[in-house]
């Protein structure tokens, strides 16, 4: 943590995960600069808006995915699968009620 200021490690159902000290998992905020249409300083400019964080907060998540980038990386593939198989139960019992 001392690399990392503002980074904290959480433990939960999908095991130990890196977050900031007062916000979402670091995964989380790389998967929403993924989700957003902006690349490089823009980005860091205008993923604020869009995550409610500050400016250091998202450089404080993107320099520990830097250096980790295959941790983060599971973490979200682990998320989207939970989600499609959350979706699919929906999905399926949504058929059943009509």
């Amino acid at each position: 943590m001392d690399d990392h200021p503002g980074i904290v490690f959480r433990d939960g159902p999908m095991g130990r995960r890196a977050g900031l000290a007062a916000g979402p998992d670091v995964c989380e905020i790389v998967s929403a600069a993924n989700w957003s249409r902006w690349q490089g300083q823009e980005a860091i400019e205008r993923l604020p808006e869009l995550v409610d964080l500050t400016e250091g907060q998202i450089r404080a998540a993107l320099r520990y995915y830097g250096e980790f980038p295959d941790e983060v990386e599971e973490l979200i593939g682990r998320n989207r699968e939970e989600a499609a198989r959350a979706e699919a139960a929906w999905r399926r019992q949504k058929s059943l009620l009509g």
